[in-house]
């Protein structure tokens, strides 16, 4: 049974995503709204994110574990983003030196893993699918810019961590609810 087919018989919380979603457009509007904030405050901001959204998300895995067969996808993506909430928590200042990497990282792998979901969602037939899958490929290229030039600092970090941020975080809630969507079909 593959992940679209599972989605069927039940899918507990569909709204972690949204929330999630909503949380990362938050930090990424905020970035924008206030570049010149000191990037030591926003790495305590983005480590609190990753690691609600972290947390949130490996609840979701758990509890759609019996509906969902590649839910260890999920529960891997949700670890990782704790993992990395919590390093950026406990290393504060050796964070801010590599908080673009990490985010970048994340970006990426989040990104590919949002290209993996549409596809799934094509194959199931949702109309919103391709929207999706642009979001992805878009934050794919996010996710490089961030990983592959080291030297953004200051204004043009922030700036580029919130585009990532918010390319996640729309992804996030698109996919929320088209959940929703196939669970009403049920």
């Amino acid at each position: 049974m593959t992940f679209t087919k599972s989605i069927k018989n039940s899918i507990k919380h569909w709204w972690v995503p949204l929330l999630a979603g909503l949380l990362f457009i938050f930090m990424g509007a905020y970035s924008f709204y206030s570049p010149m904030t000191a990037y030591e405050s926003l790495t305590i901001v983005f480590t609190i994110t990753f690691l609600f959204s972290g947390l949130s998300e490996v609840s979701f895995a758990i509890a759609n574990r019996h509906e969902i067969d590649n839910w260890g996808w999920t529960l891997a993506w949700g670890l990782l983003t704790a993992v990395i909430g919590f390093i950026l928590f406990v290393r504060p200042l050796e964070s801010m030196e590599v908080l673009a990497y990490f985010i970048g990282f994340w970006v990426l792998f989040r990104s590919v893993s949002g290209i993996s979901y549409s596809i799934d969602l094509k194959h199931y037939g949702t109309p919103n699918w391709g929207s999706l899958l642009a979001l992805s490929i878009l934050g794919v290229f996010v996710g490089l810019i961030m990983i592959l030039n080291p030297v953004l600092a200051g204004f043009t970090a922030v700036i580029w961590l919130g585009c990532g941020l918010v390319i996640v975080g729309v992804f996030a809630i698109a996919l929320a609810f088209n959940l929703k969507g196939l669970k009403a079909k049920n």
